[in-house]
């Protein structure tokens, strides 16, 4: 339990920078609708996998280190089954933002602008529920 607080760190830091790069994708993809970018799309491909895939990985890492750690907390009340949800909704979007890419890549996107801009505010909206569920645990 020593090192707890550093897996917490750890996690968050991960969180941050998925979620983070994930809504960067979504403004790439937002920019790709209204001219076509090779270079954009590039980018948009080399963060999914350099950085959004591997945060999301270690974010699910830490945070099953965390539970494994602290096997209580699952009995604190339906706050951490909430997050759950909302986390696997997150991974939704984290792959869903793969799928728009390579639709864009194939030409075959036809999504419009104001759903991706909704879904590139999505998962600052679970984040932020996420992190308040957790800190303040009400349920």
């Amino acid at each position: 339990m020593a090192y707890y607080n550093f897996f917490v760190a750890f996690h968050l830091i991960s969180l941050i920078v998925w979620i983070t790069s994930t809504v960067y994708i979504f403004r790439l993809i937002l920019l790709q609708i209204d001219k076509k970018n090779e270079f954009l799309l590039k980018e948009g491909f080399m963060i999914y996998n350099q950085i959004s895939s591997f945060s999301f990985l270690f974010t699910i890492c830490f945070g099953l280190i965390l539970i494994f750690l602290n096997k209580s907390i699952l009995e604190t009340g339906i706050w951490i089954y909430i997050k759950f949800f909302l986390v696997s909704i997150i991974i939704l979007i984290h792959h869903l933002s793969k799928i728009y890419l390579n639709k864009i890549d194939k030409n075959i996107f036809t999504k419009d602008k104001k759903y991706i801009k909704y879904m590139s505010f999505f998962p600052l909206i679970l984040m932020s529920l996420i992190i308040l569920l957790t800190i303040t645990k009400p349920f």
